[in-house]
């Protein structure tokens, strides 16, 4: 139970055939307000509004951040120095760190409950996520959003796929897909994790019991 603007909120979840439900309901008002990607009903009714897992395209992804799928660099797509044996692209994605240090850092995501409890952002760098040896799930959330009342969006990302997200884009750690571990690397402004990182506690799941 959240308590928030002087009245009770409560929220939830639910996941059934990979289509993620998420909900929140005003019990003094038996309403809830709607916006886009939450359930909304009166007393006696059951309307639900659903957000499914989305495959990663830069249209439904572009308010977030962007992606390149490195698997699929070719000349024909970007700009590319040099011939075979040898070839380089050059700036394919560029990140804001707001920082001269960049720290590299690995996270090795084991499988797992698809629950989401914890949500981060950083307000003064970009952050990248490159899924080395599996494929991931992410959530994601405005910036402008209060948890609360965030519109979660879940994408599958392929592996070898980097993904930019931009400053105060809510998220956490990626999930495997699969039944390995997954090898993340993740690119930041150096300490972000210490001086740069809020963290705050929520609840919803899309997924079952792993």
């Amino acid at each position: 139970m959240q308590r928030r603007a002087g009245k009770r909120y409560c929220w939830g979840s639910c996941y059934k055939e990979n289509v993620f439900v998420h909900f929140i309901i005003d019990p003094k008002q038996k309403t809830v307000t709607i916006k886009k990607g939450y359930l909304s009903f009166t007393r006696g009714e059951k309307i639900m509004n659903t957000i499914q897992i989305k495959p990663l395209t830069y249209e439904n992804f572009q308010k977030y951040g962007d992606f390149v799928r490195l698997d699929q660099v070719s000349p024909e797509k970007y700009q590319r120095i040099g011939q075979p044996p040898v070839e380089f692209y050059p700036d394919l994605i560029l990140q804001n760190l707001g920082s001269p240090i960049l720290g590299v850092s690995l996270c090795r995501v084991f499988p797992r409950d698809l629950k989401v409890e914890l949500t981060e952002h950083h307000n003064y760098t970009e952050e990248g996520n490159l899924p080395l040896d599996g494929d991931v799930y992410m959530h994601v959330g405005l910036a402008t959003q209060e948890v609360e009342e965030m519109e979660v969006e879940v994408f599958e990302v392929p592996k070898l796929t980097f993904v930019r997200l931009k400053i105060g884009v809510w998220h956490h750690a990626l999930y495997a897909k699969g039944d390995k571990p997954v090898n993340v690397l993740v690119l930041l402004a150096e300490r972000t994790y210490h001086n740069d990182c809020e963290v705050k506690p929520c609840n919803f799941t899309f997924g079952e019991k792993r």
